[in-house]
């Protein structure tokens, strides 16, 4: 019988960590849902949990904001002991700053890059011990195809995202030893919130630079963290992986 793992979803109450936690507990992982101040959204994300996951499935909601090592440690500490350590981390916290590089405020730098790189840092330096210890672990941290891309008004947000391939690969490179593994997936346009003050025209161009010609939807992209985050994975480490309907295809 497969042995049940506790899973760590950082950003876990909307969109694609949202429909991570929701697979993750289907495929019958203890699920702990991290979020930052949405309440109400992570109190449904749970609810769907319950709803979809298996019978014996736990799932809890913590509130944490990643930039701070100090409530990072706590959210850990809160999982080890109504859960267990955990075994999969999977990060998908992340925040938009836009605004053109001469006009950018250091605010708007330090907020992407505190969040979107040292939050995904502080997550795996706590997590990594006990993955250690059990000689195993899964770590799957959300980038995005955007790191890559020309686009005005994300110097911010590209430069925090492309940091995570340097981060990933140092720490698949110190776990591999150890049974664990780490990977980066970079989603392109994905139908959630964070696109949701676009105009309809914006919607269709970003659409039609994609070779489907559409934006992906969360559980497409949930499925391959699900896959990754699973036993069928155990030779897949130090990679980056696109799921973006072949947009990196394009540059």
């Amino acid at each position: 019988m497969r042995q049940r793992k506790v899973a760590v979803i950082t950003g876990g109450s909307k969109g694609i960590g949202a429909r991570t936690a929701v697979d993750l507990a289907a495929a019958g992982n203890d699920v702990a849902i991290c979020y930052h101040a949405d309440d109400a959204a992570a109190a449904e994300t749970a609810e769907a949990v319950d709803a979809s996951g298996t019978p014996s499935a736990r799932c809890i909601t913590i509130r944490c904001d990643v930039a701070d090592p100090s409530q990072v440690d706590t959210l850990f500490e809160r999982v080890e002991q109504q859960l267990g350590p955990a075994q999969i981390l999977v990060c998908c916290a992340g925040v938009l700053r836009d605004r053109l590089l001469v006009e950018m405020t250091d605010a708007d730098w330090h907020a992407c890059l505190s969040v979107n790189l040292s939050g995904v840092f502080h997550c795996i330096r706590r997590a990594a011990r006990p993955m250690i210890q059990a000689r195993w672990g899964r770590i799957i941290v959300a980038g995005s195809a955007g790191a890559t891309a020309a686009v005005p008004g994300q110097a911010n947000y590209a430069a925090s995202k492309s940091g995570l391939v340097g981060l990933v690969r140092a720490a698949a490179a110190e776990l591999g030893t150890h049974g664990a593994t780490c990977n980066l997936i970079t989603p392109g346009p994905v139908d959630t919130e964070i696109i949701a003050h676009l105009t309809e025209r914006q919607r269709a161009r970003l659409a039609d630079s994609t070779l489907l010609r559409r934006f992906g939807s969360p559980g497409e992209v949930a499925a391959l963290i699900t896959f990754l985050a699973s036993e069928a994975a155990s030779y897949v480490t130090g990679t980056t992986i696109g799921v973006d309907a072949g947009l990196s295809a394009r540059t």
